[in-house]
């Protein structure tokens, strides 16, 4: 319930903390509280964020080909763009980022 919560709402899997949080909170209304913590992100920047992707482009795989190769590492730029519009990153700041190369 958890997983799939946070994935659905954030975007991200639970953090180690979250999941002990969760597990150890044994009131009968503890996943409406999750979900209502969950709620309370902007629901704005989760949707700019997704959108932000499309644009880019995002996948997790090649998908270009019959064989479909996995991309191994491209969950961390998705990480890096969902972190980027939690914490209301500067939209200067966050394309300067993306262009900056080594």
């Amino acid at each position: 319930m958890l997983r799939r919560a946070c994935f659905d709402l954030t975007g991200l899997p639970p953090t180690p903390a979250e999941v002990e949080a969760f597990l150890a909170d044994a009131a009968p209304d503890a996943y409406e509280r999750l979900i209502d913590r969950f709620a309370r992100l902007s629901a704005l920047r989760r949707a700019l964020g997704r959108h932000w992707l499309d644009i880019a482009g995002y996948a997790d795989s090649d998908g270009y080909s019959d064989a479909d190769p996995p991309r191994g590492y491209a969950y961390k730029y998705r990480d890096y763009v969902i972190r980027s519009f939690n914490a209301d990153k500067p939209f200067d700041q966050f394309i300067t980022e993306q262009t900056c190369r080594g």
